[in-house]
């Protein structure tokens, strides 16, 4: 029954999360202070921080002046 719960979690988590950058940063250094030192022993609930974390980068615009 649990499998099917991470499933569903992990389904509910889109490809792409839009945030204004100063919202996305303090997020993504959030998830970030989750994590445990050693990475091998990452729970579902990780894997579920990195794949937002993921979402989040992929939303983000590049700003202008970096761009030039």
């Amino acid at each position: 029954m649990r499998r099917t719960h991470l499933k569903t979690f992990e389904a509910s988590i889109p490809s792409k999360i839009e945030l204004d950058l100063d919202d996305a940063i303090r997020d993504l250094k959030k998830y970030k202070n989750e994590f445990p030192y050693n990475l091998y022993s990452l729970s579902s609930r990780h894997v579920g921080y990195l794949k937002r974390m993921f979402a989040i980068i992929e939303g983000l615009k590049v700003p202008e002046r970096l761009v030039e």
